[in-house]
């Protein structure tokens, strides 16, 4: 009965240790052309993509424990003249807790749609 006990004690360790406390963000681009430096905000950390071409689709992960204080804010998604030189603002994060565990971006010839 111990040895149970001791299995699931050290199952349980390995899991919270594997939980990864961020937010994976995929920008799809359909606009209809070849977008350049598009970045992506979070008011600690940046993320560039320098070039996404028409039909393409980008990954990253914003991890959140890079953040030393909890603090509260948005992830900000900023383009140039490539699309529409504008700030999106999306993402609100609450006490250095990400929003959602994965968030689409998807840029297309006249909007820009986040779900």
């Amino acid at each position: 009965m111990k040895s149970i006990k001791y299995y699931l004690l050290i199952i349980l360790i390995g899991f919270c240790f594997s939980c990864k406390n961020g937010t994976t963000i995929h920008v799809i681009n359909e606009s209809g052309k070849t977008l350049e430096n598009i970045s992506i905000e979070t008011g600690f950390s940046s993320e560039l993509l320098e070039k996404i071409n028409e039909g393409e689709s980008q990954s990253f992960f914003i991890d959140f424990n890079e953040l030393k204080t909890k603090t509260d804010g948005i992830m900000m998604l900023k383009t140039d003249e490539t699309y529409s030189n504008q700030i999106y603002s999306f993402g609100y994060y609450s006490k250095g807790i990400p929003p959602n565990k994965d968030i689409t971006v998807i840029l297309k010839k006249d909007t820009v749609e986040i779900k």
